[in-house]
């Protein structure tokens, strides 16, 4: 007579067999995915729900996923679920080994997209510019598009990092356009930033940052040394650039090239100043007619820096013209406008929809026509080379101050770098050293 099996009898050889028994968890399963059970978890349209089990290393706590392959179906198949099985075993093994040796637990449910997402709050909390943050979604960009990127932050590996800079140097955009050494750079550089902070403060990261920088190593960049324009090639982007105004006087490109080449300032100093202080912000830009001078925040040298008009009396004087030919009130930035002037940023809106000026396409036609191929930091350093070689700047400490540079840098790049004509090096001016007139 057959015995019959329930769930309170016994059967086969009269071993007990208790409701709660965990199924896929023999000798033989633990020998193939030690710590991780195989379960079945209901049945959807007729077919098994297959599940896996495992005890997290850091909580302590059970966890279980469901299996699903990489179109999102379902694992139906208990040879398929093992393999499931194995990898995350040997993560947990992993895991032990890192928290034996002194580690931190690895977070295994934090996503990319939530990696980023906190990542960028933090940015924000720190009071970041919105143009660091957009800098920061331009890496995410390339991390999102990246086919060999991990499904988890906590399955990345060295192989990977090396991976993700083979894939950046082979970039092709549009027409073909190759990734430049530095964009490169500054990719790998928001990524190892990124990478840190999940590591330290989320641990979604198991590298450490010794093993992070070492695979996301670029290589040296070749040094670009700072150049210097001649006085033909300052007059010829200056003739230009009042031509240029004389077709579009709404967009001022003269003086702003003008301010840059006498000053020495930076692009971002330049932008962001105003035609009088307004008390509201210590890290204001402004011009101070009744000192005879130039006040600008640095942001690279977080402080003040003064330079002075009265060895700029042309500025001065152009300076002035702007300011009377303005509604100040509604328009306190001398370059920009009822905001500050955005080159290469996305330009702000205020409350009622006005916008500062961009003169990009503005300095890209004057440029054309000048024939002069030069950056804008290329009239900075220009300045710095004139003036390092001239009398007026006989005191490079002065000099280094006035500029925002270091001392060890002027005298490195700048000082005894270009033989001015005699009347340039005596000059009283910088107009007169730059052998420019406005």
């Amino acid at each position: 007579m057959e015995q019959q099996v329930t769930s309170e009898g016994r059967r086969g050889r009269g071993r007990p067999r208790a409701d709660n028994k965990r199924r896929g968890y023999s000798v033989q399963a633990h020998n193939k995915h030690p710590g991780v059970t195989i379960a079945q978890e209901s049945r959807v349209n007729g077919e098994l729900v297959l599940v896996i089990r495992w005890k997290d290393p850091g909580t302590k706590k059970w966890k279980k996923a469901d299996l699903r392959d990489a179109a999102g179906e379902r694992v139906v198949s208990r040879n398929d679920a093992e393999r499931y099985a194995e990898n995350k075993s040997k993560e947990i093994q992993d895991e032990l080994k890192r928290i034996a040796s002194g580690g931190r637990p690895t977070d295994t449910t934090i996503t990319w997209e939530k990696l980023i997402e906190l990542h960028t709050e933090q940015l924000n909390t720190r009071n970041r510019s919105q143009k660091t943050v957009r800098d920061y979604q331009q890496t995410w960009r390339f991390l999102n598009m990246w086919p060999g990127r991990p499904l988890y932050p906590h399955k990345l590996t060295e192989a990977d990092l090396e991976g993700f800079l083979r894939y950046l140097r082979s970039y092709r955009g549009k027409k073909t356009k190759a990734l430049s050494p530095h964009s490169i750079a500054a990719v790998v550089n928001h990524l190892k930033v990124l990478l840190n902070y999940g590591r330290r403060h989320l641990s979604c990261i198991k590298l450490d940052s010794e093993v992070i920088g070492t695979a996301l190593n670029p290589g040296k960049l070749p040094q670009t040394m700072p150049v210097a324009l001649d006085t033909k090639e300052l007059c010829a982007v200056l003739k230009a650039a009042k031509k240029h105004d004389k077709k579009e006087p709404d967009q001022a490109v003269f003086p702003f090239l003008a301010f840059l080449m006498i000053t020495g300032c930076r692009r971002g100093e330049a932008e962001r100043l105003r035609f009088s202080r307004s008390g509201n912000d210590e890290k204001e830009s402004w011009i101070d007619f009744e000192g005879n001078r130039i006040v600008l925040w640095g942001k690279k040298t977080s402080r003040h820096r003064v330079i002075s008009l009265s060895i700029r009396p042309r500025l001065r004087d152009l300076l002035l013209e702007l300011r009377d030919s303005r509604d100040t009130a509604a328009e306190p930035y001398v370059f920009g406008g009822p905001l500050p002037l955005a080159i290469g940023d996305k330009r702000e809106k205020t409350e009622d929809g006005k916008t500062g000026k961009s003169l990009k396409l503005a300095l890209y036609e004057v440029r054309k026509k000048s024939k002069i191929k030069y950056k804008l930091k290329d009239l900075r350093s220009t300045n710095a080379t004139y003036l390092a070689n001239s009398d007026l700047g006989s005191n490079l400490y002065s000099l280094a101050g006035e500029l925002g540079h270091d001392y060890a840098v002027l005298i490195k790049h700048y000082a005894n770098h270009r033989q001015l004509a005699e009347k340039q090096r005596k000059a009283s001016t910088v107009e007169g050293v730059l052998g420019v007139s406005i």
